[in-house]
């Protein structure tokens, strides 16, 4: 029993420590630095920010009045008899100024304050969607880590076995067979901690690649929950998506007294000079426009932009319900998750790792046969995989549930 534990400390330790002295003595990358990393590497926030960016620029357009328009004509001139030439030449001067009428500056505005609500509420979005991208990877390579000290101790194990069923092979005890049994199971447990190694360094890129690092040039810790994952206490959705329901509601309002305003005609006032060459003299040139709303009253577009308040309020409503659900469901594999990982931490991985020992003293003895002893070892490896398949589970709740629940779990969102 002492040499086996040596080896298993001896291999867990060379597993923990090769990996680190050939990339680089470093501290592992944490889930939190991971999530950070990610928003400050990924192009995702300058996609987002030149979002904000464009919709504040279509907010100070929107600001602006119309600009003065300078008009400029020449008449009479260049034709016959007492026209030739610019003997007789009426040149007019005059500046006119739009006015807009019906709420137009204000409904305008108001649209592009709402679209620049609504980009950043996407950001928002797109941001904890980042955030739970990044948990995921880094929850399953972090599990990849623990698979690959688990194949390791079994292959530890494998060797021990193999080795204690040659000894009583030898000595006639067992026929070869039981050998040959022994020789394959470590083979298998040996080829596992090639495939843990594989899968350990492909999850490791993965995450690498989604937090935006050309090499996955770190360490990761292994997988293994210390305490329970709490629940948020939230009982409805919240954080940008539900801003962005609300705020598409908003929008979509704003668009619509736009589209009234537009049915109201903006008025042109006009002011002038007009010189008379053949007087040699100089007159003031006043008037007014007004469009005469006869055929188009912008009827179409407010009730496209009336449809378009409708839909985005009973979408509102059934985003939050949906949001809502989500939520709910989440808080409910978070506990289930962390119910099935504290049983097969308390109960069942102690239990399988007592039976194996049970069965090893007693196989060593003759009292059990073999194929116990291969099924309290499967079993014994079958049990801490359990164990670790309930661990990514309860993280990955844990990051679902502050998805749903709107939440940035680190501190600060940078």
């Amino acid at each position: 029993m002492l040499v086996l534990w040596r080896r298993r400390c001896v291999v867990y330790f060379a597993c923990l420590w090769l990996p680190a002295t050939a990339i680089a003595a470093q501290s592992p990358l944490t889930l939190a630095d991971a999530v950070r990393e990610a928003r400050l590497r990924s192009p995702l926030g300058v996609e987002t920010s030149a979002r904000i960016e464009a919709e504040q620029g279509r907010l100070a357009q929107a600001k602006l009045r119309p600009n003065p328009e300078l008009d400029i004509s020449v008449e009479n001139f260049a034709g016959s008899r007492d026209y030739s030439g610019t003997r007789s030449a009426e040149t007019t001067g005059s500046l006119a100024l739009p006015v807009e009428l019906g709420g137009k500056r204000s409904a305008r505005v108001g649209a592009a304050m709402a679209g620049v609500a609504m980009a950043e509420a996407e950001a928002g979005m797109a941001l904890l969607d980042l955030d739970l991208a990044v948990r995921e990877a880094h929850t399953l390579a972090a599990e990849a880590e623990a698979e690959a000290l688990l194949a390791a101790e079994d292959a530890a194990i494998a060797r021990e076995l193999d080795e204690a069923v040659g000894k009583l092979v030898r000595a006639g005890r067992e026929p070869p067979l039981r050998q040959v049994t022994a020789a394959a199971e470590r083979a298998q447990a040996e080829a596992a901690v090639e495939l843990a190694s594989a899968e350990r360094l492909g999850a490791r890129e993965r995450l690498a690649a989604l937090i935006g690092r050309d090499r996955a040039d770190f360490e990761v810790p292994p997988l293994a929950p210390a305490q329970k994952l709490e629940t948020s206490g939230q009982k409805l959705a919240a954080g940008p998506d539900m801003t962005a329901a609300q705020v598409q509601v908003d929008l979509s309002r704003a668009r619509l007294r736009e589209a009234k305003s537009q049915a109201v005609p903006d008025v042109r006032f006009s002011l002038g000079a007009r010189r008379l060459a053949s007087d040699d003299a100089t007159a003031m040139v006043a008037g007014v426009s007004i469009p005469f709303p006869l055929f188009n009253r912008n009827g179409g577009n407010i009730a496209a932009a009336s449809a378009e308040v409708r839909g985005a309020q009973a979408a509102a409503s059934r985003l939050e319900r949906q949001a809502n659900a989500r939520l709910v469901a989440a808080e409910a594999r978070v506990r289930g998750a962390w119910a099935s990982f504290q049983t097969y931490d308390r109960v069942v991985v102690p239990g399988a790792a007592e039976a194996l020992r049970i069965a090893r003293l007693g196989y060593a003895a003759g009292r059990f046969p073999y194929s116990d002893l291969l099924m309290a070892q499967r079993g014994y490896a079958e049990a801490r995989r359990a164990r670790l398949s309930a661990a990514r589970d309860a993280e990955l709740a844990s990051a679902e549930r502050d998805r749903a629940a709107g939440l940035y779990p680190f501190g600060d969102a940078q």
